[in-house]
């Protein structure tokens, strides 16, 4: 799923249209998910996060809200977008019950690793519907890690737009220009 700016704008301007508080922070702890049913909301929580974990180097998939953002998306894009998640997040938890006997969110960490890597062996040639679904899923995901306010200030340093009174130019040493 590949947000277009154009894309974007629009859902920007409904979101500006039916929400008041929009430059508010979202009530991540109150969310409910509005494209997705809970428990696929729970699952992707968990395939994210198993993505991009939290770890020594910083918050992962659910301090960054990942999930959040792609329901979101998901909730303003096309019926069968939507339903193309579904049934891939369908074959996420069929994948686990045929494995393990039990659902995603239910398995242990070394199991949704392994999870993860079956749903990687099709990536560098995707023949199925769960191999699509896991390039989209990881591209989105990783796109919203990275949109996230968290990441942006804690893990990559962003401070926001900020005006200057002057801009220095780069000053790394190799990269001096002499007499300019």
């Amino acid at each position: 799923m590949t947000l277009q700016r154009r894309e974007f704008f629009a859902i920007l301007g409904v979101c500006a249209a039916s929400a008041p508080g929009l430059f508010a922070a979202p009530d991540f702890a109150g969310y409910r998910p509005q494209a997705l049913t809970q428990a696929e909301y729970d699952l992707l929580d968990a395939l994210a996060e198993t993505l991009l974990p939290t770890d020594e180097t910083g918050p992962g998939a659910h301090d960054a809200h990942v999930a959040y953002y792609i329901d979101v998306v998901l909730k303003h894009g096309a019926t069968e977008k939507v339903q193309s998640w579904r049934n891939g997040l369908g074959g996420v938890e069929g994948l686990a019950q045929g494995r393990f006997q039990h659902s995603f969110t239910a398995c242990s960490g070394p199991q949704r690793e392994e999870l993860m890597v079956e749903l990687a062996k099709g990536e560098s040639a995707p023949q199925t519907e769960l191999d699509r679904f896991f390039l989209e899923f990881k591209k989105t995901a990783i796109d919203a890690f990275y949109a996230s306010a968290l990441i942006q200030r804690e893990h990559l340093g962003y401070t926001g737009n900020t005006a200057v009174m002057e801009f220095a130019g780069c000053t790394h040493p190799d990269f001096e220009h002499q007499g300019i």
